[in-house]
């Protein structure tokens, strides 16, 4: 098996000069990892600074645990997978914070490495968190306001006057964010000691985060 191996190793090696850069880079990471210029310098220094990402659309909660059973007789087992919208919900969330990273360069280059995540990928070609210190966040949940209020009631909700108290809760909406931050924002959302949540409405629904880091060092 291992010479094997080896002779396709050096067959695959044998084809790169006739490949387009773009597969040539992808085959490259499959076989020796990824190239270092796949992850751009920093576009902003965000160690002693806040960190803010907006995400345009309604609000959306984390998904329940989905499972399933795999496998067959003594082998079987049940497997716990996240829904593919929460798993959507979370990538559109981790390239915003890969903006912030490299730009759209460092979005496409994670893109064109095949793993089982878009997260995994980032990982794998090298990619620090830019936060592994203590930090606060604050979150403003943004709803769309309905179409079916007066004018009174609309201008009610855009002054705060009228409370925000519908679907998505506020902890399934802090836990999609939260897990989407795990090792693009920062290493872990043990993190965040700090956190300040408000649901509102307003004309254009979104969802607005900060992370700040504190002058604090980890246990």
């Amino acid at each position: 098996m291992t010479d094997k191996i080896q002779v396709d190793r050096k067959f695959l090696e044998s084809l790169l000069d006739d490949l387009h850069y773009e597969a040539y880079d992808r085959l490259h990471a499959f076989l020796h990892g990824p190239p270092p210029d796949l992850i751009p310098p920093r576009t902003i220094d965000l160690l002693d600074q806040m960190a803010v990402v907006v995400l345009e659309g309604d609000p959306r909660g984390k998904g329940r645990p989905k499972f399933t059973v795999r496998g067959h007789g003594p082998k079987q087992f049940v497997q716990v997978y996240t829904d593919k919208e929460t798993q959507d919900y979370e990538q559109l969330i981790q390239e915003e914070v890969l903006r912030l990273i490299g730009g759209d360069v460092l979005v496409h280059n994670t893109k064109m490495i095949k793993r089982a995540t878009f997260i995994d990928a980032f990982v794998d070609m090298g990619g620090e968190p830019l936060f592994k210190g203590p930090v606060r966040l604050e979150m403003e949940i943004r709803h769309p306001l309905r179409v079916s209020w007066t004018k009174a009631k609309t201008a009610g909700a855009l002054n705060g006057e009228v409370a925000a108290t519908i679907k998505p809760d506020i902890d399934n909406v802090l836990k999609i964010w939260c897990d989407a931050f795990n090792r693009c924002m920062w290493k872990d959302d043990t993190q965040v000691i700090r956190c300040t949540v408000e649901k509102m409405f307003a004309e254009e629904p979104s969802v607005l985060v900060r992370v700040i880091p504190l002058d604090l060092v980890n246990a």
